[in-house]
């Protein structure tokens, strides 16, 4: 399997292609003070409807916005460095939907997902970064929750090399159709799978179907420590 593997790597033009929510990113310094009084977890992602992320800004400053989310930022790391890279999401055409697809075109990353008419706002998250460097993140998933398989270019996924899927993506019943489906058509193109557990609340909102997933698909897994104790509820 190895040997066919690195024989049609030879003649795939893409070097990894990333499957993942499209969000841009909203950076704002807060003291600690600040998670407390809304009741958030240092270092935790949760998930937010629009009214609450208006809340939440309020009475912050924004310091940057970047296009984001797990995968598409791996993406444009690999880009920076040199790589053939793609990367697959769902944005509306709105405000931060626009800001995402330009953003993200001015990191020399291929993205070709034409934006929706309809449906929710393009997801955003506010990245809350306190003194001691930990983030927490809010985040309005909006458009990305509705990820579907007519969203995947599934030739790009045949001609890579590698296909990255995030575990965030899996929170959404249609994203989780489209993230099977790409799995599928990777395994069957020999294009190696690679997953990003992404959050230890992540993990275990899925645990057993993360656990089948792993056994069926991927090849390598990205995790920190609290996610690989979440993943096997031991230490």
């Amino acid at each position: 399997m190895e040997e066919k593997f690195w024989q049609n790597n030879l003649k795939k033009d893409i070097d990894l292609v990333g499957l993942g929510n499209a969000i841009v990113d909203i950076i704002v310094n807060v003291d600690d003070q600040f998670l407390e009084v809304n009741n958030l977890k240092k270092g935790s992602m949760n998930l937010i409807n629009s009214n609450e992320s208006e809340v939440l800004l309020k009475n912050c400053k924004v310091i940057k916005k970047v296009s984001g989310g797990s995968s598409a930022n791996t993406v444009v790391c690999l880009a920076a460095l040199g790589n053939n890279v793609q990367f697959i999401g769902r944005v509306k055409n709105d405000k931060f939907g626009n800001f995402f697809s330009s953003d993200i075109k001015k990191n020399n990353t291929i993205f070709n997902n034409p934006p929706i008419n309809e449906g929710p706002p393009s997801a955003h998250s506010i990245i809350f970064i306190t003194p001691d460097a930990q983030r927490t993140m809010c985040t309005y998933l909006g458009a990305s929750v509705e990820f579907e398989p007519k969203d995947v270019n599934y030739n790009s996924i045949k001609k890579s090399k590698y296909l990255y899927l995030e575990g965030y993506l899996w929170d959404g019943s249609l994203a989780k159709d489209a993230f099977l489906k790409a799995a599928k058509i990777a395994k069957e193109s020999n294009t190696k799978i690679i997953l990003s557990l992404s959050d230890s609340f992540c993990v275990d909102r899925h645990r057993e179907s993360f656990l089948k997933l792993i056994s069926n698909y991927i090849d390598v897994i990205f995790c920190n420590e609290s996610e690989i104790f979440s993943l096997f509820k031991k230490k």
